[in-house]
């Protein structure tokens, strides 16, 4: 599990060949605020010698239960991107609480 997760790597299957997306996210810790959820993928093949392939996944609705829970197989990756978006957003309403606070703090009495 790579990407925009808050514990990236590598997990092993042990006895069972195959796991699923939420089994693989709860690995890695879930995700991370700044991930585009809907943007996920599958990268198949990559290991195994071939063409990789890549298989949309939309990691937010299969966590909102509305769409079915993907098998990952032995040297998937699954890959979360990040979302500039809600990182631009994220960092904009900090800068805002940080100079909120500064302006109740240093305020002249």
């Amino acid at each position: 599990v790579i990407g925009s997760v808050r514990r990236s790597g590598g997990f092993v299957l042990a006895e069972r060949g195959s796991m699923t997306i939420l089994q693989a996210l709860s690995m890695a810790e879930g995700l991370d605020r700044t991930a585009a959820a809907r943007r996920a993928k599958i990268i198949r093949g990559a290991y195994d010698g071939g063409v990789p392939t890549e298989v949309p996944v939309d990691v937010k609705r299969i966590l909102e239960g509305k769409a079915p829970d993907v098998g990952l197989n032995a040297n998937d990756i699954l890959f979360v991107p990040n979302s500039a978006a809600k990182g631009a957003a994220l960092r904009t309403l900090e800068a805002v609480i940080q100079a909120g606070t500064a302006a109740a703090v240093y305020r002249p009495f």
